[in-house]
């Protein structure tokens, strides 16, 4: 089924969405074909955000370049957060309007997934046959008093300690 939705969308003509080479702009990653290959995929992903990777980069070639992009040295998420970031308080500036900083924190549960290494436990509460392991992600967004998002102020990703016991109370 993929691979049929991936031939219909090559025949169609997309709108190619300026956003992200606006958006991204500032990031330079030190080679201009990784920075081709960034705003490629980051297009890729924007125009068909509910698609996994592969179906949205339309092709074993595009996906095998989008993975390359993700697991070269010079990439780090740090560098777009940074480039968004920017943007998002230039918009800021430009808003005459209020602005509320709102957030959020998420848990990413990835207790079904146990041969990944480096995840620690997300619930420390005794009487937890297996415990969950997983991390917390907070974002705060800048949204205006109309509705209009301008964008991530931040975002942290964390999760608990190695330890055993956390004591909550104090």
């Amino acid at each position: 089924m993929i691979f049929g939705l991936i031939g219909w969308r090559s025949k169609m003509h997309l709108q190619r969405d300026t956003w992200c080479s606006k958006e991204l702009s500032s990031v330079k990653l030190g080679d201009k074909r990784l920075n081709r290959r960034l705003l490629k995929v980051a297009d890729d992903l924007l125009n068909f955000p509910t698609e996994p990777i592969n179906a949205a980069c339309n092709g074993w070639p595009e996906t095998k370049a989008a993975y390359r992009l993700f697991d070269n040295d010079k990439f780090h998420e740090a560098h777009l957060l940074q480039a968004h970031q920017a943007e998002t308080v230039k918009r800021l500036e430009k808003s005459d309007e209020i602005v509320f900083a709102i957030q959020d924190t998420t848990i990413l549960n990835y207790t079904h997934h146990p041969k990944k290494k480096g995840i620690n436990k997300i619930n420390k509460n005794p009487g937890f046959e297996k415990p969950s392991t997983g991390c917390f992600l907070h974002n705060t967004l800048l949204i205006t008093e109309s509705g209009l998002p301008l964008g991530l102020l931040d975002q942290k990703l964390f999760q608990h300690d190695t330890g055993e016991k956390t004591n909550h109370k104090h």
